[in-house]
């Protein structure tokens, strides 16, 4: 599902944020550190990396004229030809399928036979006069049905339905939504936008979150939880250093705070403060301060705390136009090969961003 930003689709109340809960934060050192930021010439973006319009054109190509001769075991083609078998897409709905070649290939979990069956007989119907309550666009999964509400092929809204899509399943659709819809937002960045590490209209606080889950354990775990549908993955990968019930509760209370947030722009006290206290324990008791993967979490987590602020939508465009955004790949291949040569002359000692302004 592909949503408007929160700040345009209702005024927010104010709400005033506990003098314990500031005392808290300022006490945790909240938002003080050293950014090494770069001018607008030597931002980075995903515009050639990603598979071009000529490359996806010439795969297409070459599995329609192999139609019904293609290699059903392989799993990049048995997904790709579902698109091209599907009588309910134009042509060039199929071919802007081709465009996440790289995606399917890269992610070993996917479920083929599954993603094969939505393919072959997904629907994509365009709704621009339809009233859409703040959504851009969502994919149906009982009806296998993507809808966009606008009335031309817009890629970036298609291309995070089409990754529902492929994944979707009868256990993959139970899982908690901050977590799919962040995945999927964040695989979408990566794989396919042209600025792979900027993200302020949809789910920005989805994404953070999951790069968080990332960098406690580790990426593959978490697009395998994804891509199966099993949150005990994620729940067993924290209990290496928490115990069984203290994971438990602390994705309960995850969970819990963006259920709240999606109701009321805003999160409590509480589930803040007790995400931050494990967050935090988590953190000191594996990483030292000092090392890469703790100053990623503290740029993500200084960006999450703004859920609690009384407008959480503007305050993550602040954030970002403040301190850059942080350009760390996840899942990508291309990405990571990509920031290896960027930043190896990075300065020691500093949290790589990138400057927006």
């Amino acid at each position: 599902m592909k949503k408007t930003d929160k700040i345009n689709l209702k005024s927010l109340s104010k709400i005033m944020i506990a003098t314990a809960f500031v005392s808290y934060l300022i006490g945790d050192g909240s938002a003080r550190f050293v950014l090494e930021k770069y001018n607008t010439k030597n931002i980075f973006n995903n515009k050639n990396l990603k598979v071009s319009e000529e490359e996806a054109n010439k795969l297409y190509q070459l599995l329609e004229e192999e139609s019904g001769n293609y290699n059903l075991e392989d799993e990049r083609d048995l997904i790709l030809t579902a698109a091209i078998e599907n009588p309910n897409l134009t042509e060039s709905e199929k071919k802007i399928i081709f465009n996440l070649v790289d995606l399917i290939e890269e992610v070993p979990y996917v479920n083929k036979r599954v993603a094969y069956a939505n393919l072959k007989n997904l629907t994509i119907n365009y709704c621009a006069n339809v009233e859409n309550n703040g959504l851009f666009g969502y994919y149906d999964y009982t009806n296998n049905e993507i809808i966009i509400y606008y009335d031309n092929e817009n890629h970036d809204i298609l291309m995070h339905e089409l990754i529902h899509s492929i994944f979707i399943n009868v256990d993959t659709n139970k899982l908690p939504k901050y977590f799919s819809e962040g995945v999927t937002e964040l695989l979408e960045d990566e794989y396919f936008d042209k600025e792979p590490y900027w993200e302020s209209t949809s789910y920005p606080y989805e994404i953070t979150m999951v790069k968080i889950l990332c960098d406690m354990v580790g990426s593959d775990l978490v697009l395998e939880a994804y891509t199966t549908g099993d949150m005990k993955l994620i729940e067993d990968g924290l209990a290496i250093h928490m115990t069984k019930e203290e994971a438990k509760s602390y994705l309960k209370n995850i969970k819990e705070m963006f259920e709240q947030y999606d109701e009321e722009n805003t999160v409590s006290i509480e589930y803040m403060s007790n995400f931050l206290e494990d967050t935090n324990t988590y953190f000191n008791k594996r990483y030292f301060k000092s090392s890469e993967v703790y100053k990623s979490y503290e740029y993500n987590k200084e960006l999450l705390i703004n859920m609690k602020s009384n407008d959480p939508g503007m305050e993550y465009i602040h954030y970002l136009e403040e301190n850059g955004y942080y350009a760390k790949p996840y899942f990508s291949k291309k990405l990571k090969e990509k920031d290896q040569k960027h930043y190896q002359k990075k300065i020691e000692g500093t949290i790589t961003v990138e400057n927006i302004n």
